[in-house]
């Protein structure tokens, strides 16, 4: 059932309200009949599609659900429709047998990229022939859901709060207050799944690992005296990100206080400006690595550092994935219980203000990004302090007193 409180903005709540209670009654009365005639427990489960279009991290998150669905049908074909953006996250991926490529329009973030219907008829003529019988949904989005049903899978399993639920033949019960990890691992549950470990399923090959030892080996990057620090300060959405100045400040102090060897992370897009940052400071020791790395390569990249500080970003969940310790600036612009640490080695920080979450992506309502830009130099080097003394041990802080 729809509920206002699954919604942030109240002409959204209306909109999938009207669309359920206008649209959703043929659609619920044909899932019955056919319930009541084929009875959906009976569909034997040889070919499942699962639908994941969101972005990178959200992708990254959902490969333990991935595995109790492979426990679940071990015998299953399960073929993965994700976007372009997220096809090196599963390309390694033991649990699934084909990953089908198409960019979603409404998770398009390149505005200069035109999309045109046509595609989404040959993806679901394509998809038809398949014949699933099974597809699962982690995402409540009635674009998705309505996918789904297109393709023709006899069963379709899902959250359906906000709106598009008749799409489906089996809603599955909301659970709130829990992490987004535990979220999409209650879709195979709902059908019988067992539990299975937590840990994100992502890998490198040695190839990867020797493009980035020769990556930092080419600019004097090494590991001994002095501790290597990946910054991270971009992410997908504007709203995450950490200013340049305070990037350059931050990355300054950490030389200074420990003789940091810093890298910058990042896509291309942000290469210029994180370059600048790099000549502004002192000589050799910060290098910018920006549009250099796939996310394999990144992920062997951050396998040899010492710690990553982030914004809330893909990378932050690379660096679980590698057990390598991280430094979250989370800006609030989503719920920290949902999308909040969820291993070791994750420390956050996070001013708590009243406006949060906004679930804005872009730009912040109020006028200014108050939420990420309230964190403080002081914060963030207090917690590398903290971190760096209890998984690293070997490094020695040059200046204790003061903030360089």
């Amino acid at each position: 059932m729809i509920k206002r409180k699954d919604f942030v903005k109240t002409r959204n709540y209306l909109s999938a309200l009207t669309i359920d209670l206008l649209i959703g009654f043929p659609f619920k009365f044909n899932n019955l009949m056919k319930n009541l005639i084929m009875g959906k427990n009976q569909i034997k489960i040889k070919n499942i599609l699962v639908i994941k279009l969101d972005h990178i991290g959200d992708v990254l998150l959902m490969t333990p659900a991935l595995g109790a669905i492979r426990k679940l049908y071990p015998e299953a074909h399960i073929s993965c429709l994700i976007g372009n953006w997220a096809k090196e996250v599963l390309s390694r991926n033991r649990s699934i047998d084909e990953i089908i490529l198409w960019d979603a329009p409404w998770h398009i973030r390149d505005s200069k990229k035109k999309w045109q219907c046509a595609e989404l008829f040959r993806l679901i003529k394509n998809l038809r022939s398949k014949k699933y019988d099974l597809s699962l949904h982690f995402r409540a989005d009635i674009r998705n859901l309505a996918i789904g049903y297109l393709v023709g899978a006899k069963r379709r399993v899902g959250y359906g709060r906000k709106g598009g639920g008749f799409f489906l033949t089996d809603n599955v019960p909301y659970p709130r207050q829990i992490h987004v990890i535990d979220e999409m691992l209650d879709v195979p549950a709902f059908l019988g799944a067992p539990k299975v470990n937590k840990k994100l399923d992502f890998s490198f090959s040695l190839e990867d690992e020797n493009y980035a030892q020769a990556l930092l080996g080419e600019n004097s990057i090494n590991p001994g005296k002095y501790p290597i620090i990946a910054i991270n300060p971009f992410a997908g959405f504007p709203i995450k990100n950490l200013s340049l100045d305070k990037t350059e400040k931050l990355a300054d102090i950490l030389i200074k206080r420990y003789g940091a060897q810093i890298i910058f992370t990042g896509t291309s897009e942000y290469s210029c400006q994180l370059k600048a940052i790099e000549l502004s400071l002192k000589k050799g020791s910060c290098l910018s690595l920006a549009g250099k790395t796939n996310l394999k390569q990144l992920a062997a990249l951050l396998s040899m550092v010492d710690l990553l500080i982030t914004v809330d970003s893909a990378p932050w969940h690379i660096a679980s994935v590698v057990q390598i310790p991280v430094v979250i600036l989370y800006s609030g612009s989503g719920s920290l219980t949902y999308w909040g640490p969820y291993q070791d080695k994750q420390y956050i920080i996070h001013n708590n203000l009243k406006c949060n979450p906004c679930y804005e992506q872009f730009s912040c309502p109020l006028g200014y990004k108050n939420c990420i830009e309230s964190i403080n130099l002081e914060e963030i080097v207090k917690q590398v302090d903290i971190v760096l003394a209890r998984h690293v041990g070997r490094y020695t802080c040059k200046k204790h007193d003061e903030i360089c």
